[in-house]
């Protein structure tokens, strides 16, 4: 059975992940699908089990947060692609880590050329946005 059918009270579905209502009160599951988007979903690629791989990568960052005393909406990794979270709200909060100008940072920042070589930031270039008043189309 398809960890997302396990419920079936789908929340919310988007581009990369599904959030169903967990079955303990007041809980949420993450489920990430096997999929992968770029330049605002301009372009999607269908990857085998990169859904598995995301979910390792945020299970870890939470617990990472959870030792340092940073509180987590995280329960616990609840299969190999599906996370159970406390419900709540999330902030329209957008973290962007970049080793290279790539993508969308190409569109927004042209001192960068566009040509085979890639810019490597060293250190990582870290960026924030409000995705609530992101427009794609701007």
């Amino acid at each position: 059975m398809e960890a997302h059918k396990l419920n079936e009270v789908i929340l919310i579905e988007g581009k990369t992940k599904i959030i169903e209502k967990g079955i303990q009160p007041h809980t949420v599951r993450m489920i990430a699908k096997d999929f992968l988007t770029g330049g605002d979903a301009a372009r999607k690629a269908e990857i085998v089990d990169i859904g598995i791989q995301k979910t390792k990568q945020a299970a870890n960052v939470f617990k990472m947060l959870q030792y340092n005393n940073i509180p987590t909406a995280f329960i616990k990794l609840e299969s190999p692609n599906t996370i159970l979270c406390d419900a709540c709200d999330m902030l329209p909060l957008e973290f962007i880590v970049r080793r290279y100008a790539w993508g969308s940072y190409l569109l927004r920042n042209n001192q960068y050329k566009k040509d085979h070589r890639h810019h490597n930031f060293c250190p990582f270039f870290n960026s924030t946005f409000n995705s609530m008043y992101y427009d794609p189309n701007a």
